[in-house]
């Protein structure tokens, strides 16, 4: 499984994990795969639709979806 570690201005860390779900024929038709953003604290959990590549992708862009997303 994929994992990466974000932190926030708020100093909120966030796990990012690929969720294991179907197979590649059942991805959204845009190309995206769903990732789920879990935080430390009280902050609630968000399901994020990202490119196959994310775990490379630049902090700010990963935690621009999480905002986005809450």
């Amino acid at each position: 499984m994929t994992t990466r570690t974000v932190q926030d201005a708020d100093s909120t860390e966030w796990t990012l994990a690929q969720a294991l779900v179907g197979t590649d024929d059942e991805r959204d038709h845009d190309g995206t795969v769903p990732v789920v953003a879990t935080p430390s604290g009280g902050a609630q959990s968000v399901r994020l639709e990202l490119d196959p590549d994310w775990a490379g992708a630049d902090e700010s862009l990963l935690l621009s979806a999480i905002a986005d997303a809450a």
